[in-house]
């Protein structure tokens, strides 16, 4: 396995970074140019203009959910670099985890995802194959996409991370399926408790846009754990 470039880094420069990459994950969905008109006269044009854009990025919902995705998943594994490095000064950083790391969460998560949420917004209370109990109760119908996300897709997603990042890392298949054997289902119980506890909101939400940049915020957790997981 070729040796992995690094770079000597700040410390500093890194945790801001990492701040800065929340920040955006975190304010991405939300911000708008009504709610920065209350800024004062320095800030505001600075702020309308970014919010603007944001705006305007929304608008096309598959870039959108793409761009917002790579930032969660590079600020999990820039996370993960310093949570492993002691004190300040400069840390050796390596780039490509990042890189690697972003592009499994692209890959196997948030694209899937944004397919997997479409193909469960088709199905409401005016689908004729559902039974009727689901049909007449929103709650139960928004337990049922919870639950089926829980067992088929997360792991499936799950799995899909854990092998594209070590085939990523040049890892093999045999390196890929070591993963898989000893590291899915922890994934999977972590999984299970958090989407069980924030899916019903992020189903609960009118449209697929909304629904991935929601669970992306509640992934920023759960990408650190990703990441910690595949680089043990």
């Amino acid at each position: 396995m070729p040796e992995e470039a690094v770079a000597e880094l700040p410390v500093a420069l890194l945790r801001g970074s990492s701040a800065a990459l929340a920040a955006f994950t975190l304010s991405a969905p939300l911000v708008s140019t009504a709610g920065v008109a209350v800024l004062p006269p320095p800030l505001r044009s600075a702020a309308y203009a970014l919010a603007s854009s944001l705006q305007q990025l929304r608008r096309r919902d598959r870039l959108f959910v793409a761009l917002h995705a790579l930032s969660t998943y590079a600020c999990g594994d820039v996370l993960v670099q310093l949570a492993r490095h002691a004190g300040g000064g400069t840390m050796i950083y390596m780039p490509m985890r990042t890189l690697r790391n972003s592009l499994a969460g692209l890959l196997a998560d948030a694209i899937p995802f944004y397919f997997w949420s479409s193909l469960l917004a088709s199905v409401d209370a005016t689908t004729p194959w559902l039974p009727g109990f689901l049909r007449q109760s929103a709650v139960l119908l928004i337990g049922v996409k919870v639950v089926s996300h829980i067992v088929l897709f997360q792991t499936f997603s799950n799995a899909l991370y854990l092998s594209s990042h070590s085939l990523l890392s040049r890892a093999g298949w045999r390196g890929a399926w070591q993963r898989l054997r000893s590291s899915l289902w922890r994934t999977c119980v972590v999984a299970a408790v958090s989407f069980g506890i924030g899916g019903p909101l992020v189903y609960a939400l009118p449209s697929v846009l909304l629904q991935s940049a929601l669970r992306n915020v509640g992934v920023l957790a759960f990408s650190f754990y990703l990441a910690l997981v595949a680089t043990e």
